[in-house]
Parts: structure tokens; C-alpha cells; sequence
């Protein structure tokens, strides 16, 4: 047991990353970029900038300090662009790195132009860059602009129904809950925290929290899609973010 949970907890950290750049979102690209200065030139942030969105990109520019609140606490749903220069003698060439949080580079993709006048030259090459680019197709959306009265809604509705049992669990076992004909067990990684784990995966499905009101839980889903569980009749539910807004159910029974 000691063993597979020291596995769980290597795959626990971070919770299911894209690996293609389609399936994200969200896409950083600096005001200005700080590791080649001769790209802040010519046009190119803004170029870049609208190649991306024209793939259906959302792109962000703000310093990460200033994301937007459902960002910061998703800071894997976003790629980090770069624009560095990568000519050679008698061509204008550039390089687009797209990196993800933890810095692993999701694609590279390069440009190249005959021109010699670098205002002609590297706008020309950008563009090349971005045409392999793929179009936009995340699994899953972020909404940036969250509806307050919506979201205390949903927790009063939480709060009225949830059973006030809190969940309990010794390090050294894990309870087993079914959902869908497939067993979860529920490991117990500190005091408070836990995670769901599916008997056919070794990535976790949610890490749950424990908040101040006990019998709610706030929720981290495989694809670090932030929402809330809670106990109900010794079960576990957790509401699961559908594209219109609205919430549906899954249900985790105790065996």
C-alpha cells in the first residue's frame, strides 16, 4: 500500500496537462518579450497576438499577477509563449516556443523569410510560423467572468442538502466508493486532504479539500478544472462544470 500511494502522489502533481497545444485555451504572450528584445520590434508581439487569436486562441497579456481570478487558480490551463530570433546569414528567421506551467516546451514551431530588411523579413517569417499552428479545441472551458450570485446559490443549495459527516480516512487504508460500475478508492494524503482515484487508473480523478464547513469539499478535477463536492448519506458527490453553466452530478457511493 505504501508503495502505490508513493506513485499516486508522483502523478498527483500536476493533475492531467494538455499535451497538444489545441487543447488549451488560454494562451500568455508578454507585452514584451524578455529573452530576445530585437522581437519587441516590427510589430511582432501584435502580430503574434493576432495570428493566435485568428486560431481561436484566447490570448492573455497581463503579468500573471493580474489574471484573471479563475486563471491564477488554473495556472496549468494556460501556455506561455515566446518569440526568439533564429536567423541565419542570409535569412530572417524566428522561433515560437509554446511552454507549458511547468515549463516543458508543448510546441515549437519556425519561420523563415528571403527578405534581408528585418521590418519585412520577420513580420513575413512570423507569419509562416503560426500557419502549421492547430485551431483552438480545448476539452475543457474556463469562464473568466463567474456569476457571484450563481456560484452562492449553488453553495447555499450545497449547504441545505449536504450531510454535516465529514470524511474519514487513515493514511494506511483508503475507503472504496463506486461510480459507474468502477470502484475509487479515497486516500487520505494529510489531514483534510484527500485524493479520488480511479482501480484502473493511477491518475488521480479529483484531490479534495476539506473547507470550513465540514461535509464540503473544495474539488481539483483531473484537468484542474476548480469545483465542489460534499457528503451526502455517507456518499460522495461532486459537481462537475457543464460548457452552459449548469451542474451535473457524479456520484460516488460507499461500498
Amino acid at each position: 500500500m505504501k508503495k502505490s500511494f508513493a506513485i499516486l502522489l508522483l502523478a498527483l502533481s500536476p493533475l492531467g496537462f494538455a499535451q497538444n497545444i489545441a487543447d488549451y485555451e488560454y494562451i500568455y504572450v508578454p507585452k514584451t518579450f524578455e529573452k530576445d528584445k530585437e522581437m519587441n520590434k516590427f510589430g511582432l508581439n501584435k502580430i503574434l497576438v493576432d495570428q493566435l487569436k485568428a486560431k481561436k486562441y484566447k490570448v492573455i497579456q497581463e503579468a500573471p499577477h493580474d489574471w484573471p481570478a479563475a486563471l491564477k487558480d488554473n495556472p496549468c490551463a494556460v501556455l506561455s509563449a515566446n518569440l526568439l530570433d533564429d536567423s541565419s546569414f542570409f535569412k530572417n528567421k524566428v522561433k515560437v516556443n509554446f511552454t507549458d506551467c511547468q515549463k516543458k516546451t508543448i510546441l515549437e514551431s519556425k519561420g523563415s523569410a528571403d527578405e534581408k530588411e528585418f521590418e519585412i523579413g520577420f513580420p513575413k517569417a512570423l507569419k509562416q510560423a503560426t500557419q502549421s499552428i492547430a485551431f483552438s479545441t480545448p476539452k475543457s472551458i474556463i469562464e473568466l467572468d463567474s456569476k457571484k450570485e450563481t456560484t452562492a446559490t449553488t453553495a447555499q443549495t450545497i449547504v441545505e442538502n449536504v450531510s454535516s459527516a465529514p470524511i474519514s480516512s487513515a493514511k494506511e487504508e483508503a475507503l472504496v466508493f463506486t461510480n459507474k460500475n468502477e470502484n475509487y478508492q479515497l486516500i487520505n494524503l494529510a489531514t483534510g486532504n484527500f485524493i479520488l482515484v480511479s482501480s484502473k487508473s493511477s491518475t488521480p480523478f479529483a484531490k479534495l479539500f476539506e473547507s470550513s464547513k465540514p461535509g464540503i469539499f473544495h474539488v481539483t478535477l483531473g484537468n484542474n478544472i476548480k469545483t465542489l463536492g460534499y457528503t451526502e448519506n455517507g456518499n460522495i458527490v461532486i459537481e462537475i462544470p457543464k460548457l452552459d453553466g449548469s451542474y451535473s452530478k457524479e456520484i460516488f457511493n460507499k461500498k
